[in-house]
């Protein structure tokens, strides 16, 4: 699907049936090793089977970074302009009183959609959408920091698995970006 997405102008795109609007797909996001937009978007198209049964259902803060990530990013939790077929949920804090609408990047339509607005993370809420009150996960965050570095929070990570696995929680660990790693249990 994606061997074509090269250019600068815009142009729409045919994913499962939707029509995905995608531009700029020239913009380099990682100025490092000249990654672009379009190689971003393959990236996700690609491990879409894996990825997606992790979003399904949850609201998505978008980690966005249009001038790529030698800029500033910033985190967008209310759902910006978006096809009519890109679901949202609405999330009420009863504290706070805000209420928004936030994405559910759940399919490879949304998720070719997330990644044209160069989201280069996505940050699933823990609960599902219809039961944002009842978290069906656990996410332990470890961001290491001197004096540790990344193969400690990796020791850790497994650590953490460990004892939660003998108490039958633990499923899956994986690598967060270069600088993290994160163990989810269910």
């Amino acid at each position: 699907m994606t061997g074509f997405l090269t250019g600068a102008g815009e142009r729409d795109v045919r994913v499962d049936g939707h029509t995905v609007r995608v531009s700029r797909l020239d913009r380099v996001l990682w100025p490092t090793t000249g990654t672009t937009k379009a190689e971003l978007i393959d990236y996700y198209v690609r491990v879409a089977p894996v990825l997606l049964p992790h979003l399904r259902d949850r609201p998505v803060t978008l980690h966005r970074f249009p001038e790529g990530v030698g800029q500033r990013g910033f985190f967008q939790t209310r759902v910006p302009p978006h096809p009519p077929w890109v679901r949202t949920v609405t999330m009420s804090f009863p504290r706070t009183g805000n209420t928004f609408r936030a994405p559910l990047v759940g399919d490879l339509p949304s998720l070719v959609w997330a990644a044209n607005l160069s989201s280069i993370e996505l940050h699933p809420y823990l609960g599902r959408a219809g039961r944002l009150d009842t978290p069906t996960v656990v996410v332990f965050d470890l961001d290491p920091g001197p004096p540790a570095g990344l193969l400690d929070a990796a020791a850790i990570a497994l650590r953490v698995r460990e004892v939660l696995d003998a108490a039958g929680w633990c499923r899956s660990r994986r690598p967060r970006g270069a600088r993290a790693c994160t163990s989810t249990c269910r």
